[in-house]
């Protein structure tokens, strides 16, 4: 049950807070101290479950808030709940499945359920080598599963699949690449929406990824129109697939579209919580396999549909579904006469072999550029023509697999939007 206060992210709450006395008991944290969150909307760390509950912490007091709402019972001592973690933290953000905090030169993880990890607290150093002390914020963001923290006029993207996390051209300004983004934040939260968002002071700003800026401050809203993806403008994807009908279906944030014989249907991107039910946003990749079912993948976990309707039992860990295939995927498709499924993250490649006992054969995974010959890493997606050709898909160009040779055919990559999605320039 909430308290009834409504909360938009542009009054979000909190206070300072400073140790009181009283005679003969030390007395840590003065209730009269607990501000109104609506009368300061400033806080330390602020971070968003997969359940859609969100967490905000300044000082000693921590918030959870659902449906915009702030909980009856709250705020609550962090001592009380989490214990361990400090106090007047640094930044915090939810990766997987668990919450990771920051204050000066050291970490906590934590499970979702407020137990700390194991070996915990650790130093940033060690475990996020490369990135700075004192950081302002952090947060994931992008299909790729990359970090990006910030600190002062500065930002670092980290890469944890990769052997050198942090690339030497790093830190860079946060003016050059996050237009509109101030120096200095509170800190940044990705929203199950697949919105990013960063705070500082009592204001918020919120990101559009497609356009590499901000949107102006204000009060949240999911889905304005004005967020809507023009893939003729920029026509990178998050999935893609095509079905035996040569319907293909192209998902990038929260929208999707339907593109049939190389043009967008009309009255597309429609929204996918609208005809998806249950599938989530910001997809990592899908393929059709086997009578049009449809699978997608996204962390952790996929999700089965048929029909647009979702099968019983999903979504499920790949670990389960698909033993020896990584989570955080690139990209998938079904590929040769076997009824093999491939598989893309990084500069890596697995081959699934569905009727076998062992699935993935010890030899993988493999590098892409072993065998894939002019295929980049860090794909967007793969997909399987039904003409057969096999294509891959990076930012707004595609390459189209030579089988025979095993290597990119001669001209490409060439521009997506053309050729995909019938965006031609005027003349």
């Amino acid at each position: 049950m909430s308290s009834g206060k409504k909360l938009i992210f542009k009054t979000l709450p909190i206070f300072d807070l400073k140790e009181t006395f009283t005679e003969g008991e030390f007395v840590p944290y003065s209730i009269d101290e607990k501000i109104d969150f609506c009368d300061n909307a400033t806080f330390d760390a602020i971070l968003i479950l997969s359940d859609g509950c969100t967490y905000a912490f300044r000082g000693a007091y921590y918030w959870k808030v659902t449906n915009d709402k702030i909980m009856e019972g709250y705020p609550r001592l962090i001592q009380e709940d989490w214990a361990g973690l400090p106090t007047h933290l640094d930044a915090a953000f939810a990766y997987k499945d668990e919450i990771v905090f920051f204050k000066g030169s050291k970490y906590w993880k934590f499970t979702t359920n407020k137990i700390m990890k194991d070996g915990c607290p650790r130093y940033i150093k060690d475990g996020f080598p490369g990135i700075p002390d004192d950081i302002d914020g952090a947060t994931p963001w992008g299909k790729h599963g990359y970090i990006y923290f910030f600190k002062g006029c500065y930002y670092w993207r980290y890469e944890p699949n990769c052997e050198h996390q942090v690339k030497k051209n790093y830190p860079k300004l946060i003016s050059e690449v996050w237009e509109g983004v101030p120096d200095n934040i509170d800190d940044a939260i990705l929203h199950t929406n697949g919105v990013l968002y960063f705070f500082k002071g009592v204001r918020h700003y919120r990101f559009n990824d497609a356009k590499l800026k901000t949107f102006t401050e204000g009060v949240f809203e999911p889905y304005p129109e004005y967020d809507k993806i023009d893939l003729c403008e920029n026509a990178t994807v998050d999935a893609i697939f095509i079905l035996s009908n040569e319907l293909t279906y192209v998902f990038r944030g929260p929208y999707y579209w339907k593109v049939e014989k190389n043009k967008i249907v009309e009255g597309y991107p429609r929204l996918i919580q609208e005809d998806w039910a249950g599938l989530p946003i910001h997809l990592d990749a899908a393929f059709a396999y086997k009578k049009d079912q449809i699978l997608f993948f996204k962390g952790s976990k996929y999700w089965k549909f048929t029909d647009k309707k979702m099968d019983d039992g999903y979504p499920r860990y790949i670990k389960e579904g698909f033993p020896g295939i990584p989570d955080d995927i690139d990209g998938a498709t079904p590929w040769g006469k076997h009824g093999y499924i491939y598989f893309f993250k990084g500069c890596y490649y697995w081959r699934y072999e569905p009727n076998c006992e062992h699935p993935v054969k010890k030899i993988y995974p493999k590098l892409i550029s072993e065998v894939w010959e002019g295929i980049p890493d860090n794909i967007d997606d793969a997909i399987l023509h039904t003409n057969g050709i096999l294509y891959f898909l990076k930012g707004v160009r595609y390459y189209r697999f030579n089988d025979e040779k095993l290597k990119n055919e001669d001209g490409y990559p060439i521009l997506s939007a053309p050729l995909w999605f019938g965006c031609y320039p005027e003349p």
